[in-house]
């Protein structure tokens, strides 16, 4: 073997292993750190701290990935087989090693920072394992997913870094103040609608449960306007427009498959939904903040996550 051989080869490797974290969604996952972060200190603080919740998030969401595929092998075998798993580019037991690493790395992270970190991350660990295990087959499937991801916003908000300048707008140091278990709650009510309309994107879905899950998504949207209203933060007008503009572009893209509940719709939606998660956390960093530079760094993380779904799929 030459050397340009080996180095396709391993690159072929690599790529398949990136496919099968779904690299691309995990922006979004960072997202949720930005957003409980911002909520928790009133600002978004490149640090040490800020980087290893980083490591947490992304970490957990990934490792929840790789054993998405890992439990769905049989199935994606039938339904999906280019993925990683059943196309032999990654076997079974170098997924699962990958994934264990990754929780591992999380715990680790989060042992670092104290005990309601390493508490929201342990739950956050056993949620995302139930829903790959066991939930996702059963009814209450979109429940537990939105469960991780109003625990991962926790994940988030669960340190409070000292402020290096004035008081910023929206200082909430308690851990689990109501604010920002609203907000993580209105998030999970979004995803749980999100993974529900998502559950039959690969066969295609009845306009009727599509109907039921973009309810409940427009109900997470809805909460976040209650956020909004509830804190009632200075620049609350150009935040209730922003969330309406998002609003209707994740809808745009809902009615098609509404219409015509064929998976290329389907998955379209989907596409948009996730990625839309990054803008409704961008609006609320903007709300906790006051900073246009904080919520703009945000909305950043769409950046290199629509430049890799061009190579990985989002779903």
């Amino acid at each position: 073997m030459d050397d340009s051989t080996g180095r396709h080869a391993v690159q072929n490797r690599l790529l398949a292993i990136v496919q099968l974290m779904r690299l691309p969604a995990v922006f979004t996952a960072f997202a949720d750190v930005f957003a409980g972060f911002a909520l928790r200190n009133g600002t978004v603080e490149f640090n040490g701290v800020f980087a290893r919740l980083l490591v947490i998030s992304g970490c957990l969401y990934t490792a929840g990935m790789v054993f998405n595929d890992v439990f769905d092998r049989r199935e994606d075998a039938r339904h999906r087989p280019g993925r990683p798993i059943p196309s032999g580019r990654v076997g079974l037991p170098a997924a699962t090693l990958i994934g264990v690493l990754l929780i591992a790395a999380a715990l680790g992270c989060a042992a670092s920072l104290g005990r309601p970190t390493i508490e929201l991350a342990s739950a956050l660990t056993a949620a995302v394992l139930l829903y790959d295990g066991w939930g996702k087959r059963t009814p209450l499937g979109p429940v537990v997913m939105g469960s991780c991801r109003a625990l991962d916003v926790l994940v988030g908000a669960s340190v409070a870094v000292a402020s290096t300048g004035s008081a910023p707008p929206m200082d909430l140091r308690a851990p689990f103040a109501p604010p920002i278990v609203h907000a993580a709650v209105a998030m999970g009510v979004y995803v749980a609608g999100l993974t529900w309309f998502a559950r039959r994107e690969a066969t295609g879905s009845t306009p009727r449960s599509l109907l039921a899950a973009a309810v409940v998504a427009n109900l997470g949207i809805a909460g976040l306007l209650g956020f909004l209203l509830t804190t009632r933060p200075s620049n609350l007008s150009l935040l209730v427009v922003l969330l309406i503009v998002i609003a209707l572009s994740i809808n745009r893209r809902i009615a098609p498959a509404l219409a015509n509940p064929r998976p290329a719709a389907i998955q379209a939606a989907v596409g948009t939904m996730i990625q839309s998660i990054v803008m409704l956390h961008a609006t609320v960093v903007l709300a906790a903040t006051q900073s246009v530079a904080a919520a703009a760094a945000t909305a950043a993380l769409l950046v290199p996550a629509l430049l890799l779904r061009r190579v990985v799929p989002i779903t």
